[in-house]
């Protein structure tokens, strides 16, 4: 059984990240969700950025990446939810382009529990067509909050996950 864990991403390290990207844009399309990132997003530089922020984290087993993901503070662009409500004003943290190369299942599950180890609620929103992102979300505890500008052309639907008492010992 592979041992997996959590890790920053390191420059070194960027074009792995961008074929896992690659991967999941592919599963993406063939699963109804053309446009979210279309064949593009996210841009090379936004990772590069990413990873000068500290940001970039990755999932490895015997040195191989899995998934990638971003994990930050609060996002501002948050602050303009539309359609819907928060479910609470608490401190939380955000987890942005989430992605796996789909070779080992579990990756999102991963990705939550380890965010969780920041003892704060989290955010994240997916496109309307990611119709898988949405149900692992739900499967993972997350609530369909409302929706946010995204992109000044786009909107995103936004999940919140509340951290219980027993999560923030």
């Amino acid at each position: 059984m592979k041992e997996f864990k959590i890790i920053k991403i390191t420059s070194e390290r960027l074009d792995e990240v961008l074929g896992i990207y690659s991967k999941a844009r592919e599963f993406m399309m063939a699963t109804g969700n053309p446009n979210q990132w279309k064949t593009f997003r996210p841009y090379r530089e936004t990772l590069e950025e990413d990873i000068r922020l500290g940001q970039l984290y990755g999932i490895e087993s015997d040195g191989s990446l899995y998934a990638s993901f971003v994990l930050m503070g609060e996002d501002p662009v948050y602050d303009n939810l539309i359609e819907g409500a928060w479910l609470n004003d608490k401190p939380y943290h955000t987890l942005h382009r989430v992605a796996s190369d789909g070779r080992e299942k579990g990756m999102l599950g991963r990705i939550v529990e380890f965010a969780k180890t920041f003892k704060t609620d989290l955010r994240i929103d997916t496109h309307d067509d990611n119709k898988v992102m949405q149900h692992l979300l739900q499967k993972h505890g997350f609530v369909k909050c409302g929706r946010i500008p995204m992109y000044e052309v786009e909107e995103r639907v936004t999940f919140h996950y509340v951290m219980n008492t027993e999560e923030q010992k």
